[in-house]
């Protein structure tokens, strides 16, 4: 090969250069534009980028990979998806449509205009524009808390939700004043939902059990005190038999036959120590006997810890009264959720045969963070086996989450994975296995099942299993260490085949008497059949210890005289009536009566009155209401936490007298204050005994707030106009000389939109004074009611409210009416046989009790 070296000098520019057989070589000191000089020197043809295209044909003459540009997009053919195409050259998701007219480049169903990562089908919202979409990004927030641990991942200024309720416990640590006002979120004030907000709540993570199941001892008496809600102290000068009475009725009554334990969660705030003990009598002072008190237990630290109390055996006895004592003076116990057992029956299961570092305690059962992957708990009662499941079966128990009281100050987790420090749902599931280990296949698992929140009934299925498999193993679970719950009553039961016992051709699920071919059907389960079956014989009736049912029903109208004798909602008509009211009476949303609504009004809010808190009278001229403190008054709604507060909203006239009258000013100091709408003081009236009485000094809009300073009672607020203003007809107050100006002409109550609550209807035989019938009715039923057909002869018929839920109506307390009566005169009426339009009035005013007459109880 001959080499050429010469000089070439292109513009006072000496270049260095090889020709080689005609052509000119490049070195890496010649651009492109010398080159082209130098081909037009030396004639010889140039390819830059050594693809085999000399660079004058070369429309890429830098890149190897391209050489044509057809549609001159600026794109290489062989880069150009769309070579002929000068507005596409890109389709990245292969759809045949290219990336300018493809309104979804990466076909993820989401517009390009909208995802944040138009390219990547993976991903499309990056909510902290970190630069990682949401689905790999372990934080999307960007708040430091993986999406993992945070109940609230797309919003950086909260994370934490105990009670799932979609309300957050509080802002973070770190949330900045924008990222918080930017949030949706509001803050919970009950952060655990037991009912008890979380500034009243001693432990405000984990649900306190008020009612239900566990024992409340929110009755204290002899000079024992209720510090706060759960906390029991009794000060050195209190009596030497002060305690605490359970008030949750629901538990009575008790039987301890074969014995019975009590369990509960306590501590001692300050971190000393009490001793308690625990008394069960026969029903409250003074029908005391039979009774007995346990063993005396010591409460020790400042941490919550489980305790258990052991009840010895007491034979047939019958106990209708449990009271807490603290033998320790001036030292304030925490008892969180009493649970009163009695010893379980054969047919429950015990789970108390822990294992694997599992713990159980009475009916606490918890996993601890140290305890084995296989750890759990095992039933050690061997009466429940053998079991089969051929058509299934179920679990039913009783439970509630239960965390580790050194858990519950509410820190992250440190121990890793599945470790929850935080309260919230706990999930479990059983095991049945045919033997214990190692002889336990085959074997099968439940499904779990959640628990959150108070104490409740849960049902676990079972499905089907071979028919010749039993199993001799029970075990149960909790998914999840650093977490437990309380559990007891669980009972296996297996579904047997369909089965008719008595042969009748009416399966024993759907026959009332099973074993009886001559009947199947009792509406109204009392134990005798509605009639015998069709295709009894008579021999199978004669030989039958059943006898037929004259009221199918049990409405009280037999079924000759009922017009439904199946349905006990269609009893006739007779007595039957309906209750009416003046117009402009209304009353308070949040009495004591269980049977009302209840709607607290019972804050005024800042600075202006919140809708929520606050009860607008709108044109009623009386108001009933009722207040009591805390444990004190009937039990009912307003009871256990109080209610010491009523707020209205008014708009009146200047000159509106307001008048509040007491029912019972003997039990209840209740005084009368007046705010403007924006909550500035106006007035008040304090004074003592009948009533207080405040004037507006303005035409406008005023909150008016009934405050109890002392004890319990119901109370009318009167609102007099002024006189240029007043109704024709004026009512007097029975107990006072102050007016209303409420119409007195009567008007169906819920026809006028008014609402008085629930009011009861009694029938009483005149003859005896009992009380033979009872009916309820209010605003949703227009205050209407019907009897069933009473026994001929002379009936007196009384309604009323019950606003304190004292069991009893036409009290000193309560609005009251009578039929065919005038006055204070109560007269009977005769009652023989269908008879409508028995329409009573109530009277406003404070009832019957003002008037002179005694209050018959309301029948259960």
């Amino acid at each position: 090969m001959s080499l050429a070296v010469g000089k070439i000098i292109v513009g006072g520019l000496l270049l260095a250069g090889i020709i080689n057989a005609g052509n000119v070589v490049a070195n890496e000191k010649i651009s492109p534009q010398l080159l082209n000089a130098l081909l037009i020197i030396t004639g010889a043809p140039v390819d830059s980028d050594d693809d085999g295209v000399n660079d004058l044909d070369d429309e890429f003459p830098n890149d190897p990979s391209e050489t044509r540009d057809t549609d001159g997009d600026g794109v290489g053919d062989n880069e150009d998806e769309f070579p002929a195409n000068p507005l596409e050259f890109l389709d990245s998701d292969g759809d045949g449509l290219g990336n300018n007219a493809d309104p979804d480049d990466d076909n993820d169903e989401v517009a390009d205009t909208a995802d944040a990562f138009p390219l990547d089908p993976e991903e499309s919202i990056d909510s902290d524009n970190d630069g990682i979409g949401n689905n790999a990004d372990l934080d999307d927030d960007n708040d430091s808390i993986s999406d993992s641990l945070d109940d609230f991942p797309l919003d950086p200024a909260a994370s934490i939700d105990t009670d799932n309720d979609g309300m957050p416990d509080d802002w973070n640590e770190g949330a900045t004043a924008l990222q918080i006002a930017n949030s949706s979120l509001s803050i919970d004030e009950d952060d655990d939902n037991d009912g008890i907000p979380d500034a009243e709540d001693v432990n405000p993570l984990v649900p306190d059990y008020v009612s239900g199941f566990f024992a409340d001892f929110s009755g204290p008496f002899n000079g024992a005190v209720v510090d706060a809600p759960f906390t029991y102290r009794v000060p050195a000068e209190a009596s030497a038999d002060a305690g605490f009475a359970n008030i949750n009725n629901e538990l009575y009554p008790f039987t301890f036959s074969t014995g019975g334990r009590i369990s509960l969660q306590a501590w001692v705030p300050s971190g000393g120590s009490a001793d308690i003990h625990f008394r069960f009598e026969k029903a409250p002072f003074p029908d005391t006997e039979q009774s007995f008190s346990t063993e005396s237990i010591t409460i020790s630290g400042s941490e919550p810890a489980i305790y258990t109390v052991a009840i010895p055996r007491q034979g047939m006895d019958v106990f209708a009264s449990l009271i807490f004592y603290i033998e320790t003076r001036d030292v304030a116990v925490v008892v969180d959720g009493a649970l009163v057992e009695d010893s379980p029956t054969p047919t429950l299961a015990i789970m108390s045969g822990a294992f694997g570092g599992f713990e159980a305690d009475g009916p606490f059962l918890y996993n601890p963070s140290t305890a084995d992957a296989t750890a759990g708990v095992a039933n050690e009662n061997p009466l429940l086996y053998p079991l089969s499941f051929p058509e299934g079966g179920e679990i039913t128990f009783v439970a509630a989450p239960f965390f580790e009281p050194a858990a519950t100050g509410g820190s992250t987790s440190s121990e890793g994975p599945g470790v929850i420090d935080e309260p919230g749902a706990v999930s479990v599931y059983f095991r049945f296995e045919q033997a214990p280990s190692p002889d336990n296949d085959p074997s099968f698992n439940t499904e779990p099942v959640e628990f959150f929140g108070p104490p409740a009934d849960y049902v676990v299925s079972i499905p089907p299993q071979p028919a010749d498999q039993t199993f001799s193993s029970f075990l149960m679970f909790i998914e999840g260490v650093g977490q437990g719950v309380v559990a007891w009553d669980i009972n296996v039961s297996m579904i047997s085949g369909p089965m008719d016992s008595d042969g009748d051709g009416i399966l024993d699920a759907q026959d009332a008497f099973p074993n009886d071919p001559a009947a199947s059907v009792d509406t109204d389960n009392d134990g005798q059949p509605d009639d015998w079956n069709a295709g009894a014989t008579d021999t199978q009736i004669a030989e039958s210890t059943l006898i037929l049912d004259n009221d199918d029903d049990n409405d009280g109208v037999e079924d000759a005289l009922d017009p439904d004798p199946t349905d006990p909602n269609v009893r006739g008509m007779a007595p039957s009536g309906k209750v009416e009211m003046d117009t402009l009476v209304t009353l308070d949303s949040d009495t004591n009566n269980v049977d009302n609504g209840y709607v607290p009004n019972d804050n005024a809010g800042s600075p202006a009155p919140d809708a929520g808190f606050t009860q607008k009278i709108g044109d009623a001229q009386v108001v009933f209401g009722y207040l009591a403190h805390p444990g004190v008054g009937p039990a009912g709604q307003a009871r256990d936490s109080g209610d010491v507060e009523d707020y209205y909203v008014l708009n009146a006239t200047a000159g509106t007298e307001l008048y509040l009258e007491i029912g019972d000013p003997e039990n209840a100091d209740i005084d009368l204050w007046l705010y403007t709408f924006e909550g500035a003081y106006v007035t008040d009236s304090s004074s003592p005994y009948p009533g207080d009485s405040v004037t507006l000094p303005e035409t406008g809009t005023y909150i008016v707030n009934a405050h109890l300073h002392s004890g319990h009672g119901s109370y009318a607020l009167v609102i007099n106009e002024p006189v240029a203003v007043k109704q024709d007809t004026d009512v007097t107050s029975p107990t006072s000389s102050k007016t209303s100006s409420v119409a007195s002409t009567p008007m169906n109550v819920s026809a006028m939109g008014t609402d008085v609550g629930t009011v009861y209807v009694l029938l009483i035989n005149a003859e005896t004074g009992v009380v033979e019938s009872v009916a309820s009715t209010n605003a949703v039923s227009n205050y209407e009611y019907d009897f069933a057909l009473p026994a001929p002869g002379h009936y007196f018929l009384l309604a009323g409210t019950d606003n304190d839920n004292d069991q009893s109506i036409c009290d000193a307390d309560d609005i009251c009416g009578f039929y065919g009566s005038a006055g204070n005169e109560l007269n009977p009426i005769n009652i023989s046989g269908a008879q409508s339009g028995l329409d009573v009035v109530l009277q406003p005013g404070l009832g019957a009790g003002s008037l002179g007459f005694p209050a018959p109880m309301i029948a259960n």
